[in-house]
């Protein structure tokens, strides 16, 4: 049986996810503290037993300046003895029915490998999110002073949907960016803003790895990244970037990436999609 979860189920998510993804206890507690209550979970049962899991959280997918109203689909799991016997895709086509009964556009995903891709696209998932991954060295960049300003949510909301609206992209409410900015946090990542940039990112050895970076402009982006790198005393960072956004020339490498996938619920959905400029910006996720 297919239904959506309650509270009483959260034991066997979080047995679930510990198996699945290995995470730790935690970690699996710090999300459904913080996040069960926000998504609508969809869930595979038989005998009271649940085998199989993932969650649905609001969000809005723009394309051309309008406003999709679409799900965001995350960790979706399988106990392993289960796998291969066409529950999730079962799980995949309620939830697709669900969503276009009560008025979505889209539902949304990040496949977590490449064979994914190929998976969800029996299920009518087109690849159609792509950002630019770019590297910089910074070895013989001139120093820059920073000038970091304290977190403000709202504002980063703010410009980083403004930013997307410009080509097409994923929209998230404040909640759940609040959640993400967090998580990151939660992990040992960093999050520092300034006026007209903001970057999510953490530190692996003498290197910065931006989740997401969003800025105004290509002269603020490059003091802004370069700021980050003297405050953390390295000497490389890797940005993720929408593939609209027009980088300096100074970037060491520029390569197209693709990041996540949507399914059209409805004819008009389908013709948006087609419409579209196929290199959406989905950007900060979860995990």
């Amino acid at each position: 049986m297919i239904r959506f979860a309650d509270e009483k189920d959260i034991p066997q998510l979080k047995e679930i996810w510990h198996i699945s993804f290995g995470d730790s206890e935690k970690y699996i507690d710090m999300f459904m503290e913080h996040q069960f209550k926000n998504a609508q979970t969809v869930v595979y049962e038989e005998d009271s037993k649940i085998f199989s899991m993932f969650f649905l959280f609001r969000c809005g997918f723009s394309i051309k300046g309008k406003n999709h109203p679409a799900f965001y689909l995350y960790a979706a799991a399988t106990l392993p003895q289960y796998r291969g016997k066409g529950i999730m895709g079962k799980m995949l086509e309620f939830s697709k029915s669900y969503a276009a009964e009560n008025g979505f556009d889209f539902i949304i995903l990040s496949p977590a490998e490449k064979s994914l891709y190929d998976y969800y696209g029996r299920f009518g998932f087109k690849a159609c999110f792509k950002s630019q991954k770019i590297s910089l060295n910074i070895k013989s960049k001139k120093k820059y002073t920073p000038s970091f300003s304290e977190k403000d949510f709202e504002k980063m909301l703010i410009l980083r949907n403004m930013e997307v609206k410009k080509a097409d992209g994923v929209l998230w409410d404040e909640e759940f960016f609040r959640y993400a900015v967090y998580e990151n946090g939660y992990t040992k990542g960093k999050t520092k803003s300034s006026e007209g940039c903001y970057g999510i990112y953490f530190k692996e050895d003498d290197h910065i790895i931006f989740k997401e970076f969003i800025g105004e402009n290509p002269e603020k982006a490059l003091d802004f990244v370069l700021n980050v790198c003297k405050d953390e005393k390295v000497n490389s960072a890797q940005l993720t970037v929408p593939v609209c956004f027009e980088w300096t020339e100074n970037s060491d490498e520029c390569i197209l990436v693709n990041t996540g996938m949507a399914v059209p619920l409805n004819s008009e959905a389908l013709k948006a999609l087609e419409n579209s400029d196929k290199n959406a910006y989905l950007g900060l996720t979860l995990g």
